[in-house]
């Protein structure tokens, strides 16, 4: 819709939320995530994750901003690696959604993320 849109827009262009707070967000909470081998749903990190992949879908669909930014670092590896998420389908679908909507393919992680988004 338009409202989409133009949020889409105001965090890509007049916001500094996504790379200032929620890219690193991503790198101090994936430590504790690897701590923790039964994460999962019911963990407050594990629910964050879920929040911040949903709003980096929100930001890369359709905007090429952040795409370069976040196709071009092992975020999207390390947060594949976390324990249990392959399990839970929700988080399947937002990483693959993401993976996409940078255009991971042409990034040079694509040799490892092809292959465990496939597995998943």
């Amino acid at each position: 819709s338009e409202h989409q849109k133009k949020l889409r827009q105001h965090l890509a262009t007049q916001s500094t939320i996504v790379q200032d707070i929620m890219i690193p967000y991503v790198h101090n909470i994936l430590p504790a995530l690897f701590d923790n081998p039964s994460c999962g749903p019911a963990n407050i990190e594990f629910q964050n994750l879920k929040a911040v992949l949903q709003t980096f879908v929100v930001v890369t669909f359709n905007i090429n901003v952040f795409r370069p930014q976040l196709r071009d670092s092992d975020m999207l590896v390390q947060i594949c690696r976390v324990p249990n998420i392959m399990n839970h389908i929700t988080m399947i679908e937002l990483l693959v959604k993401l993976a996409v909507n940078v255009d991971f393919a042409n990034g040079p992680y694509r040799d490892v993320l092809a292959p465990t988004l496939e597995a998943a």
